[in-house]
């Protein structure tokens, strides 16, 4: 009797918890760099550098990207003693500002807005206290002061900031003054004489701005003429100009020339007083909206903070504890939550509408990707840790400099391979598809720009966009993908006579197609060629189906180009095939370009009676 059997929609991902035969048929038993895609499964994108590439050996410590005022995007990364942004090419802000002491040291970035501005604020536990206005990225300012604020990992939160890991009180959780953004923490300064009349242009420096303080609000003039600051470093109204609202420097010129003195009126804000930059409070009572610090003193160093529902949960290395604030900004909750929990790296969790994702590295020895949500009981609702990684065996990865991010409908983790020294892993989690992929980048911190995905490059002080080419920077990506050693749902000894996979492919793409049988090694069977009479070549060829906000996931990248083949093995299987129980198919590609695969069929299968394989027979 002769048979068929076709695997389609695969949407299981990666199954590696379970042996080959074990696992559903639209799953990998192993795979690198590709994805998992619901219809079909895509050769991953590669990745390209961001600027000017940066030669030599280091890697990037901190990631981020700013909305500014008008809704444009500022990229602010850091590596080595540098804090660079990003407009055409990256840029450094200051000189060497993180200083020797923290030199390659992690680097946390949050964003702040507030009336005073659109703002960066960047720490680590060696360097500083920075502030930067994201309209004059380059006029950073160490607001540091040990009298005011802390050193370390930090995040803003409920017009706060939340600092924690600070050298020698890693488990001690600290929050700045509540920002109330009114007269208490804002100066006006009125009518400041500019220039005599009779001019078109002024240049200088306003008066108050020094030190710590910045200014926002700017209006300049002359009686008749009025230039307001847009808030994005520039003026509208009657002229041109700049305004650094770090420094104070301004340059402006008006439409007409002055008919009377020219003066400006401001606000500035000194961030160390009672500002996200100070965190003291009185004693021996605290008032709401000051500065406090709180311990934790079990479970190790605290390690992240993170947002959810209406608490923050305090990840430590081996518990987590709940710091809870009622309203009044007085009351406070701060209590050992769980035990039995823990991770690694600030970096190993990630905070999103479902609840907090994190790499549970509690046991060392078996790792879990878990999620932190709200359960109902039936007779309470709570907030409990979730494993999802059930399919996937952790146990041979090293997440000691583990990374989450959400991402599209992906939430990633980074790990390494035992014995490597970076971490050269994502595991990529589909949430729609509740499926894991692994690719093979090399990252320490990742970001969104405009819908794509930017990392931070572990080997070298680079930025790269993933998922953003076939190839890696120029060069092949190193791929594979197996599928199930299966029986094609006849438990008895086979052959078939025909093999035929359906997909989209680049037409520079090679796919080389293997089979493997009863357990064996892989036996080639033939290659699909992007230039093959089986590829229909009619039409554009564009792909990116999968396409989510302004970018494409997968090697559907921007300007990708599929066309649709059926490629038929038939004679190729005669002199490889044997009469054989299980069979897995592997496939790889071996070229650039873009490539998927979305059907597999094996065609007239003939049974030869329930026998054991020969090798297994007794005589």
């Amino acid at each position: 009797m002769l048979r068929q059997k076709r695997i389609q929609n695969f949407d299981k991902g990666l199954v590696t918890q379970l042996e080959a035969q074990s696992i559903p048929e639209q799953a990998a038993s192993a795979s690198l760099n590709w994805l998992t895609l619901g219809d079909r499964i895509e050769l991953s994108g590669g990745y390209t550098i961001i600027g000017t590439e940066n030669t030599g050996t280091g890697k990037i410590t901190g990631l981020h990207v700013a909305e500014k005022v008008d809704g444009s995007l500022l990229p602010i990364r850091t590596h080595g003693k540098k804090v660079e942004y990003y407009t055409t090419d990256w840029v450094e802000s200051g000189t060497d500002v993180l200083t020797t002491a923290a030199d390659g040291e992690d680097v946390a970035i949050t964003s702040y807005t507030s009336l005073a501005g659109y703002q960066a604020w960047i720490s680590s536990p060696n360097s500083g206290f920075f502030k930067m206005m994201l309209a004059n990225p380059g006029s950073i300012k160490d607001l540091y002061s040990s009298a005011k604020n802390f050193k370390g990992y930090i995040k803003s939160a409920n017009q706060s900031i939340y600092c924690w890991y600070r050298l020698n009180n890693k488990n001690y959780l600290y929050r700045s003054y509540k920002d109330l953004q009114n007269t208490t923490v804002y100066t006006t300064v009125t009518a400041e004489a500019i220039g005599s009349s009779g001019s078109t242009t002024y240049s200088g420096t306003l008066a108050a701005i020094s030190g710590v303080k910045t200014c926002f609000n700017i209006v300049f003039t002359d009686g008749t003429q009025t230039m307001t600051d847009n808030k994005n470093g520039g003026f509208t109204g009657d002229g041109t100009g700049t305004i650094n609202y770090a420094t104070g420097a301004y340059s402006i010129t008006f439409n007409s020339v002055t008919t009377g003195s020219v003066t400006c009126t401001y606000q500035h804000e000194t961030s160390t007083t009672q500002g996200v930059a100070d965190f003291t409070f009185t004693s021996p009572t605290r008032t709401a909206a000051q500065g406090f610090f709180l311990p934790q003193p079990t479970g190790g160093d605290l390690l992240n903070v993170m947002p959810y529902q209406s608490s923050m949960y305090c990840l430590h290395k081996r518990n987590a504890w709940i710091l809870t604030l009622d309203s009044d900004d007085v009351t406070v909750s701060n209590i050992e939550w769980r035990e039995n929990i823990g991770m690694e790296n600030w970096r190993a969790a990630v905070s999103t509408g479902d609840g907090i994702y994190y790499i549970d590295t509690r046991d060392s020895l078996k790792p879990r990707f878990k999620l932190l949500t709200l359960q109902s009981s039936g007779i309470s609702t709570q907030v409990v840790p979730v494993e999802f990684s059930y399919n996937i065996d952790l146990s041979g990865y090293d997440f000691t400099a583990g990374v989450g991010y959400q991402w599209q409908d992906y939430i990633l983790f980074s790990g390494r391979t035992s014995g490597a020294t970076q971490n050269n892993r994502i595991f990529a989690y589909n949430k729609v598809w509740k499926s894991f992929d692994v690719l093979d980048y090399y990252t320490t911190c990742f970001a969104e720009y405009d819908g794509a995905l930017w990392a931070g490059d572990a080997l070298s002080n680079n930025v790269t966009k993933l998922f953003s080419t076939t190839s890696t920077n120029g060069g092949l990506i190193n791929n594979y993908w197996e599928g199930k050693l299966t029986k094609l749902e006849v438990d008895e000894l086979k052959k078939f006579k025909r093999l035929s996979l359906r997909g989209k492919i680049g037409v520079s793409q090679i796919l080389k197609v293997s089979l493997a049988f009863d357990g064996g090694n892989f036996v080639e069977v033939g290659r699909i060629l992007g230039t093959g009479d089986y590829v229909d070549r009619s039409g554009d060829g564009l792909v990116g189906s999968s396409m989510v906000g302004s970018d494409e996931i997968g090697g559907g990248g921007s300007g990708a180009i599929g066309y649709n083949y059926i490629r038929e093995f038939h004679s190729e299987l005669r002199n490889i095939l044997p009469k054989f129980s299980e069979v897995k198919i592997r496939i790889e590609a071996l070229d650039v370009g873009y490539a998927s695969v979305s059907e597999i069929n094996y065609y007239d299968i003939k049974t030869y009676g329930q026998k054991n394989l020969l090798r297994f027979r007794t005589t």
